[in-house]
């Protein structure tokens, strides 16, 4: 059906919301470069991991859409009624995200200070880089092989994201 056509409409969706975002990462740059107390860094690393994934939770919590999916003319509804979503539905498609931004908090702040060693660092981050990809490659899969394009993360919060201009 021609309203679930929405691959392009998401993609360029998740462009403008990484641009809408652009200005904490450069933000994030410009504290890495700047001598500041490793104390600081352990707020910013977890504001910084966790900004992205509280806007996509509010703004689909509130209105079903990011600024990116408003401006491409896609909503997220609920997969059984397609009406508006629940907030807990908002939560639940941003987990795995939140779960490897929180691993990443973790290893970044706890574990790492105290402990660090460049190889340790490395295969840590090597192993959740496989995870976190193979994640991806999956959610786009069941995206592209089912009918009203659903990806893992719709079927995880019972979603599906549809074209709003029809």
């Amino acid at each position: 059906m021609e309203k679930y056509r929405t691959f392009f409409p998401r993609f360029v969706a998740l462009l403008i919301d990484g641009f809408i975002m652009l200005p904490l990462g450069i933000l994030d740059a410009w504290f890495r470069q700047v001598e500041f107390p490793p104390s600081f860094f352990y707020l910013w690393i977890p504001v910084s991991s966790l900004v992205s994934p509280v806007y996509t939770i509010v703004m689909h919590g509130l209105y079903g859409q990011t600024l990116g999916k408003m401006a491409m003319n896609v909503k997220v509804l609920d997969a059984g009624r397609e009406e508006p979503i629940k907030f807990i539905q908002a939560i639940l498609r941003e987990a795995p995200q939140l779960v490897f931004n929180i691993v990443v908090i973790y290893l970044l702040i706890v574990f790492f200070p105290q402990n660090f060693d460049a190889e340790t660092v490395k295969s840590h981050f090597s192993v959740f880089a496989a995870l976190s990809s193979a994640w991806v490659l999956a959610d786009v899969l069941v995206f592209l092989f089912n009918d009203r394009a659903r990806a893992l993360h719709d079927f995880l919060a019972g979603t599906v994201v549809v074209k709003t201009n029809m």
